[in-house]
């Protein structure tokens, strides 16, 4: 990488030169559609520590006593800010209260590592209003120096920008943003849901730098319902798992972040109490906790779910046959979801057919296998990538099945894009003219689905030239069929 970098810098030196008035003249002059060459060429040549000050200082110069386009000021502002001193502050200062330039202004000042710079930040605050205010109050909170300025903030006329800066004041874990978040939590006014989110995140923090007396401050100014501080309260308690399961069994306003909260943090071991207790749970609980098993993707919680297989809430019902996906390998259930993937219900049935499908049990596999003289049964183990399954689906649609609407259908949802141009080279042995059409309309339904712009139609006349053309003649009725269809000249 250092290599490519230097290669690049000395291409760049025939076409710079030495760097001259010109650059800056041309700086001044620009206008958006322009060349460029004075940007590249100063951008480059700031990269050496030999000439950034002077360059910082010529630009300076053309901003102060010149009148520039708007994008100008904005390419100037991107060569400024990797190279900027505190001689920047003052001149890019005076462009805080301008739509157009607040924005570049404030990407320089706010990685200034500066006290000047907050405090013109700060100052341009005051006087601002809109997005003006709202772009400098950005700055100030991404600085680490600026918790006044903030502080503030959150008293500004704009309720936008007391609104932001309220929620700023979470980035500092410190007692004074505390104090300030703990007074308006008590005003009542438009800030007090930003308040409380400020101090869960300032809750998070303190807890993360071991300062557990500050977190535990912070959160007691947030109501006992505010569902964004269960994960903050959670992290501080002896039992996190124990906390959120408890949450999830009271069933009230808070069990579906604690379910949330659960996801990743559940063990088996640390489940037994909601085990124990989980036929008692209310519905919704026995749902939130039964999705916050299934990342977990241990197989042991599969005994407290399957009941619920049969559970006469649909909403319970569906979650359980969900969760097989990830925790179920005991035969006698996965034979059930199977039934209820060929059931009449649509909606469970697809639920279940796509359980059965991405479940990695070796004993799904077996129960299909056991059950490999029904089309369907070979359709699913195609859809689990069963080269033997396909080839004896196929074979079986090739002698008479493709007569047969079960044999069909199951091979027309088995050929995809990735091997539709082996499917089609069966029309090149297909001696009854039915069967090759019959193959046919399946090789064309396929390529048509990939018809659109662009791309799309590349693959389209690609298919059709390796899949249609490469098995048949011109004068065939599946070729005649597949232009026709697919529009390929």
């Amino acid at each position: 990488m250092k290599y490519i970098k230097m290669l690049f810098a000395a291409a760049s030196l025939p076409l710079c030169g030495a760097l001259s008035a010109d650059y800056y003249s041309d700086f001044a002059a620009y206008d958006a559609g322009d060349s460029q060459k004075w940007f590249h060429c100063l951008r480059m040549a700031s990269v050496d520590k030999s000439e950034s000050g002077r360059i910082e200082e010529k630009i300076l110069e053309v901003i102060s006593g010149k009148k520039i386009s708007d994008e100008a000021f904005r390419l100037a502002c991107v060569i400024l800010k990797p190279i900027a001193t505190d001689e920047s502050v003052e001149p890019l200062s005076k462009f805080l209260n301008d739509e157009k330039r607040v924005v570049p202004a404030c990407d320089v000042l706010q990685t200034l590592n500066s006290r000047s710079a907050t405090a013109a930040l700060a100052g341009a605050l005051k006087k601002s209003e809109g997005p003006c205010a709202r772009s400098i109050l950005n700055a100030l909170a991404s600085r680490g120096d600026a918790l006044d300025a903030v502080i503030e903030a959150a008293r500004h006329d704009d309720l936008q920008v007391q609104k932001l800066a309220t929620l700023a004041l979470g980035k500092y874990p410190v007692s004074k943003s505390v104090d300030a978040l703990e007074e308006i939590a008590k005003g009542g006014d438009g800030r007090v849901e930003f308040a409380y989110l400020a101090l869960c995140t300032l809750a998070d923090k303190a807890a993360r730098n071991s300062n557990k007396s500050l977190a535990r401050r912070a959160l007691a100014a947030v109501p006992p319902d505010f569902a964004m501080a269960v994960v903050s309260r959670g992290g501080l308690s002896e039992n996190p798992q124990a906390f959120y399961d408890a949450l999830v069994a009271a069933d009230g306003k808070l069990a579906r972040m604690a379910g949330r909260a659960l996801s990743g943090r559940r063990s088996f071991e640390g489940s037994q109490e909601t085990l124990e207790n989980f036929s008692n749970l209310p519905v919704r609980a026995k749902i939130v906790a039964i999705g916050s098993m299934i990342p977990t993707g241990d197989s042991r919680f599969w005994k407290t779910v399957s009941p619920e297989l049969n559970s006469s809430d649909a909403d319970l019902r569906a979650e359980a046959v969900y969760a097989s996906r990830f925790l179920c390998e005991d035969k006698l259930d996965l034979k059930k979801i199977l039934e209820i993937s060929r059931g009449s219900d649509r909606t469970m049935a697809a639920l279940a057919r796509r359980a059965i499908l991405e479940n990695p049990s070796y004993v799904v596999d077996k129960i299909l296998r056991d059950n490999s003289r029904e089309a369907w049964a070979l359709e699913m183990l195609c859809l689990r990538a069963d080269p033997d399954a396909e080839r004896e689906l196929w074979s079986r649609y090739l002698s008479d099945g493709w007569k047969k609407r079960d044999v069909a259908s199951a091979v027309e949802r088995t050929v995809n894009f990735g091997n539709v141009e082996r499917f089609a080279q069966n029309l090149r042995t297909a001696g009854d003219p039915d069967l090759k059409m019959a193959i046919g309309k399946i090789v064309i339904k396929v390529i048509a689905a990939a018809k659109g712009k662009g791309k799309a139609n590349e693959f389209v006349k690609s298919a059709f030239s390796s899949a249609i053309a490469k098995n048949v003649s011109k004068d065939d009725p599946v070729y005649k069929l597949a232009r026709s269809k697919l529009a390929v000249d």
